[in-house]
């Protein structure tokens, strides 16, 4: 109801047969209770003026405004203007005038709130009917009315029902609000809006959960790639084939790759939470647009083999060879010709296993890890490839031998007593023939060695000696026969010089060679009284040889000889033991020469 003048039984007659108009289309129950109150005027009775009176500026033209816009049924804008001279003059009796428009705008719970208000505020302003009839206006709405309790997981929220603030969570109290549907809101700096609307139906402290999250300014990028392919994201790794990122919001840098393909790369625009999902495809790279694996590889030797000289590349243990895109030549000077620079395949990035081959070469593998478009660089020498039986030292001679040294024997001699006595005593029966003499003496040699066969010129020396008795018989004329012994007390010495050759089988550090040997020999024999005789023949032999090559070009040869016919008169048999020099260039260039590969950028 609108407050005006003093009171006078005539108004007061006529304000409450407008009263009663007005809440004609009120419900029942509020209906009474609003006629009774409206039998009053809106300000206090006793000594407080009335609001027309009391109210001044700004204040009076709000509450006169407000009571034309009330009695023209604006009561929306009644209220605003009821609030305004309230502000301005803090008169509780205009919260009364104030409730009434929100009653008529069906706002119980403003209602309530405004009479709480009235009764509080009111003071001395209000003489015991007023805060009568407020109660009793309150008692009318409270059915009309519930309570929610509005629990917000972040504090120091700001609330709101119906955009209309009720406080900062937590709140102290459950809020009054009216039956029906209601909007609850939480807002609070950093965090996203929180805000439910439900249908309130009756009831005691409703339950309202309000959840805040942070405002984070971000998306989420989905990539799905072929199989293999690397995703980056922002120069950062973000997964192989399948990446879910949560990014900031705004622009990102993606890039795909997969080896032998062409790399895919865009910029991914994401807003505030939005999820972009992309299908990559991946196009092939042909070999000419590929990184290059440039190979400098030689054979046994380091310089450089090409295709044409066998040369062949293996990549990831393929079943064929890479084809070559490109061979590089440069200018050798001193051949006064172009040679092989590299040979360049083609490769695609990331890391590999890479096998060389060349004919006569052991294959080698190498890892290789290509960084970049640049490619990679791959050198170095293969190892000479063993072969069965003839590899190592022993199988790899440059052909020169030269070798000295010792010889142990027996020297069989044929008819040691003819020689020492001349056959001067040829009456003896039975001469003592096939003497053997312990021999030594030093030997050299010469030759050519194979690795299959070899050959070599001989020329030796030895000497032997014996002392001692031969016993003899004499038979003189007549029946008695006469006894007596000779000296065999001597030494002989024998000078050969020959050939011996034969089949050779090496067997990596050591070799086996056996054959056939023959020689010009001269021998002599000296007894001790002065008498000897000198035997110059040809001699036979069979022979067999154990060499031993630990190193390149130095060799222990440890052999056996037979005479097998001889035209001297005696044969040795006997071993012997040879220091010898065999150069081979093979083994002191795979000594000097790194056989390995290596493998770099460019």
């Amino acid at each position: 109801m609108i407050a005006s003048g003093p009171r006078r039984a005539p108004r007061r007659g006529l304000l409450r047969a407008l009263l009663a108009a007005a809440l004609a289309f009120a419900v029942a129950p509020v209906a009474l209770a609003l006629a009774a109150a409206a039998a009053r005027p809106a300000f206090a009775a006793g000594p407080a003026r009335p609001l027309s009176q009391s109210l001044t500026g700004a204040a009076k033209q709000d509450y006169d405004t407000g009571k034309l816009l009330a009695s023209d049924g604006d009561y929306a804008g009644a209220a605003l203007k009821f609030q305004s001279a309230y502000d301005q003059s803090h008169d509780a009796r205009l919260l009364w005038n104030v409730a009434f428009c929100e009653k008529q705008l069906r706002h119980y719970a403003r209602v309530l709130a405004l009479l709480h208000r009235f009764e509080a505020e009111g003071g001395s302003l209000l003489t015991a009917k007023d805060r009568h009839d407020a109660r009793e206006l309150a008692s009318a709405l409270q059915p009309f009315t519930t309570t929610v309790k509005i629990a917000v997981n972040e504090d120091g929220a700001e609330v709101f029902v119906d955009d209309e603030r009720v406080g900062a969570s937590p709140l102290a109290a459950p809020i009054v609000v009216d039956i029906g549907t209601h909007r609850f809101r939480a807002t609070k700096p950093g965090f996203l809006d929180a805000a439910s609307t439900s249908s309130i139906g009756g009831g005691v402290d409703l339950p309202i959960a309000l959840k805040l999250e942070r405002d984070v300014h971000e998306g989420r990028i989905v990539v799905h790639a072929p199989p293999g392919a690397t995703i980056v994201l922002d120069e950062a790794p973000a997964g192989v084939e399948r990446s879910d990122r949560v990014v900031a919001s705004g622009g990102h840098q993606l890039r795909v790759e997969a080896p032998g393909m062409r790399a895919y790369r865009t910029e991914v625009v994401v807003g505030d939470r939005e999820t972009r999902s992309l299908e990559v495809m991946l196009e092939r790279l042909p070999d000419a647009e590929l990184p290059r694996l440039r190979v400098a590889v030689g054979c046994v030797d380091p310089s450089p083999r090409s295709t044409a000289d066998g040369l062949t590349v293996y990549v990831d243990g393929a079943a064929n060879a890479a084809a070559p895109v490109e061979t590089r030549a440069q200018k050798d000077f001193d051949r006064k010709r172009d040679v092989v620079a590299w040979v360049a395949f083609p490769i695609t990035i990331g890391a590999h296993v890479v096998e060389v081959r060349a004919p006569g070469c052991s294959p080698a593998q190498l890892s290789v890890t290509v960084a970049d478009e640049r490619g990679a660089n791959v050198a170095g020498t293969l190892a000479p490839q063993p072969e069965p039986l003839s590899g190592g030292t022993a199988g790899s001679p440059d052909g020169l031998r030269l070798a000295a040294g010792g010889w142990l024997g027996t020297l069989a001699v044929h008819d040691l007593f003819g020689d020492l006595f001349g056959g001067s005593l040829d009456r003896i029966p039975a001469r003592p023939r096939d003497l053997g003499l312990a021999a030594a003496g030093a030997t050299m040699e010469g030759g050519w060695t194979h690795r299959w066969a070899t050959v070599a010129a001989q020329a030796s020396a030895a000497w032997a000696s014996t002392t001692g008795t031969t016993a003899a018989v004499t038979l003189e004329p007549g029946p008695i026969a006469t006894f007596g012994s000779r000296s065999t007390a001597t030494s002989i010495a024998f000078y050969r010089a020959g050939v011996r050759a034969g089949p050779r089988l090496p067997l990596g550090v050591a070799a086996l060679s056996a054959g056939v040997a023959g020689a010009v020999g001269v021998e002599t024999v000296a007894g001790r009284g002065g008498s000897g005789s000198t035997h110059t023949g040809v001699v036979g032999s069979v022979w067999a040889a154990l060499d031993v090559k630990p190193l390149c070009d130095w060799t222990t040869t440890l052999g056996v000889q037979d005479d097998l016919a001889a035209a001297t008169s005696n044969r040795a048999v006997g071993g012997m033991l040879l220091v010898g020099f065999e150069p081979n260039a093979r083994c002191r260039h795979g000594g000097s020469t790194r056989y390995e590969l290596q493998w770099g950028h460019p």
